[in-house]
Order: C-alpha cells, then structure tokens, then sequence
C-alpha cells in the first residue's frame, strides 16, 4: 500500500538533527511527513511495518538506541530507549566520505579519559584540533566543517589514553 521513508533533518524544526519520517501511496505520492524535533535523536535509519497496520523506526542518539512505535496515522505511541555500555575504544569512518563541505566522526570510549581528535593534511601538518577534553565512557560525534580547506586526502587521529587510530577522509570540492 506504499512506503515508509525514515531519516534524518536539519531542514525543519530547530537547528539541531530531527528525525524525519514520511509515508507515501503505492504510487510515490505523499501521504504524511512528520518530524520528531529532539535534541538528542540523531536520525532514523530503520523503518518496517507492524502487524497491527502501524510502524516502527529505529535509530541512534547519542549514546541510546531507540525504537518508536507509531500508528497508521502517524501519531507517536511509545518510544523505547536503551543506553548501551561500550568496552572497546572504537574510531569510526566519518560520514559521509568523500565529502564537501561537512563531516561527522563518530568515536566510543568505555571509560573517562582525556581525548584528543586532530586532523591531518597528507604531509602530517596538522590542520585542526577538533577534541581536546575529558570524556566520560560513550559514544560522541564531532563536526568538521572544512569549507574554507582544498580539496584533498585527509586524515583524523584520535587518542584516548593509550588507544590512538588514524583514518584517511577525501574531501573533494
């Protein structure tokens, strides 16, 4: 009978990251659209029909998992939230890669530590200092907008007490 389409927005709502579902007819046209404005939510990135003619979404914020529950309608039934415990020191692929101007580099830590997080041009100067701080265990993004760098290959280092990772981003203009 159509589609349900989640994801992610900072076109609507306030500036931060919205979650943005939206169900069409079998035909591609648009049904509803809804936003859920959270400051926490970073997105939608599942979506399926239940058994009782409404859906769910899943996504993550933060450091939690979420799942929603909503009707046919669109209205919000319930919202699930678990906090996950991280216990490795984990360095993720920045997203989206390549990319121009902006990206997002995820990192996890499972305890308080200082971390550092830099960016690199190919010959090793260092171009930015994104993180430089105590954390508490969990899992964190961070923004590196590079409008004003050249295009090229890049790379973001992080160190977190004894763990240190390094992973080649392309911007490319």
């Amino acid at each position: 009978g159509g589609y349900i389409i989640g994801g992610y927005t900072d076109s609507f709502g306030s500036s931060s990251m919205a979650v943005i579902l939206a169900k069409t007819d079998y035909l591609g046209n648009l049904v509803w659209l809804r936003t859920y404005d959270t400051s926490t939510w970073d997105g939608c990135f599942a979506t399926d029909l239940t058994f009782d003619g409404g859906y769910i979404a899943t996504g993550v914020s933060g450091d939690d998992i979420w799942l929603l529950k909503f009707s046919k309608d669109s209205t919000a039934v319930s919202v699930f939230e678990h906090n996950p415990v991280f216990t490795d020191f984990t360095l993720y692929q920045n997203y989206p890669n390549p990319f121009n101007p902006s990206t997002k580099i995820r990192y996890s830590i499972p305890q308080t530590t200082n971390v550092v997080v830099k960016v690199f041009d190919i010959l090793g100067n260092e171009i930015e200092t994104l993180v430089n701080e105590e954390k508490q265990g969990g899992r964190y993004k961070v923004n590196w907008n590079a409008q004003n760098i050249p295009s090229g290959v890049y790379f973001y280092k992080i160190t977190a007490g004894e763990y240190s990772k390094t992973i080649k981003m392309i911007l490319l203009k």
